[in-house]
C-alpha cells in the first residue's frame, strides 16, 4: 500500500510484543518481506524498549556479508510520556511542558534523553500515534518542546538520521574492515564493508602533524567539527575523517612529525 503511493517503507514497526519469542525468525521474515516488496538488502525493526539502560545501541540482528544482507534491531531508550494525575484539567500548553521535562529538562541538565547523550547512546524514543492526537493533539506539543530543548542543549553534538540511515551506519560500522600501512609520512587506510554508508566517520590516534587526507587520490577538506562527508580534522590528538564508505575505499594521509 505505501509503496504504490510513493512511500518507501524501509522497515517495520512491531506491534507490542510480537515477534520478540521468535525474534530470529522474526528478522528472517522482515529481510525476505523487504527484498520481495522493496528490493531491499538492508532493513531494520522496532520491538525492544530500554527506558533506564545506561547505554541504548542499535543491535545487529542478522547478517550475511556475502550476500550483502542485513537486518537492525534498532531500540528505543524512552516511550510514551507518563501520565500525570495531577495534571489533568490543565492547559494544554502547561501540560506540554512538564511532560518534556520526562525526556530533558528546560535547562538541558536532566531527562531521559540527557542521560542517553551522556551515555553515547543514540538517542532514540518513540511516541504511539494515538498518544500523538489524544487531548488536542497534545503528544505534537511535547514533541515539539522536547525538539527545541535538544537543540539548545545539544546543538551541533547531535545529528538527526533516519531510521534507515541508523540501520545502514550500524551494519557498516559493525562489518568494516581495516588494513592499515604507513611508510615515512604516508599512511594508508584501506577499507572493506559489505555495507556502503554516507558520512562514515572514523578516529583513530596521531602522532603526525597532519597536512593532507585524500580519498581515492582527491583532497578532502579541512574543517572543524562537526563533519560532513568529504572532511576532516584533527583535536585532542586524533585525526577525525568523515567519507561516504563504499565497498573498497582507500583513504591517504599525509603529513610529517
Amino acid at each position: 500500500i505505501l509503496k504504490e503511493v510513493g512511500l518507501e517503507a524501509t522497515g517495520v514497526t512491531s506491534p507490542a510484543n510480537f515477534g520478540r519469542d521468535v525474534e530470529g525468525e522474526y528478522a528472517r521474515a522482515v529481510l525476505e518481506a523487504q527484498k520481495q516488496v522493496n528490493g531491499r538488502s538492508l532493513t531494520w525493526y522496532f520491538l525492544h524498549v530500554e527506558p533506564e539502560a545506561g547505554t541504548v545501541l542499535p543491535r545487529l540482528v542478522l547478517v550475511d556479508e556475502a550476500r550483502r544482507e542485513a537486518v537492525v534491531s534498532i531500540t528505543s531508550g524512552y516511550g510514551d510520556y507518563r501520565r500525570d494525575p495531577e495534571l489533568e484539567g490543565r492547559p494544554i500548553s502547561e501540560k506540554a511542558l512538564r511532560y518534556a521535562d520526562q525526556y530533558i529538562a528546560p535547562d538541558g541538565g536532566g531527562g531521559r534523553l540527557v542521560e542517553l547523550f551522556r551515555a553515547g547512546s543514540y538517542i532514540i524514543f518513540h511516541h504511539h500515534w494515538w498518544r500523538m492526537m489524544e487531548d488536542c493533539r497534545l503528544g505534537f506539543e511535547v514533541l515539539k518542546e522536547v525538539v527545541g530543548r535538544m537543540g539548545e542543549a545539544f546543538g551541533e553534538g547531535i545529528r538527526w538520521m533516519r531510521t534507515s540511515e541508523v540501520a545502514e551506519y550500524w551494519a557498516a560500522s559493525e562489518c568494516v574492515e581495516v588494513e592499515a600501512e604507513e611508510e615515512g609520512g604516508e599512511l594508508r587506510l584501506e577499507f572493506s564493508s559489505p555495507f556502503p554508508c554516507r558520512d562514515f566517520t572514523v578516529s583513530l590516534p596521531s602522532q603526525m602533524k597532519v597536512e593532507v587526507v585524500l580519498k581515492e587520490g582527491r583532497e578532502m577538506v579541512r574543517t572543524k567539527p562537526p563533519l560532513t562527508s568529504n572532511s576532516w580534522c584533527t583535536m585532542g590528538g586524533r585525526l577525525y575523517i568523515c567519507f561516504d564508505l563504499d565497498f573498497r575505499t582507500t583513504i591517504l594521509v599525509r603529513g610529517r612529525r
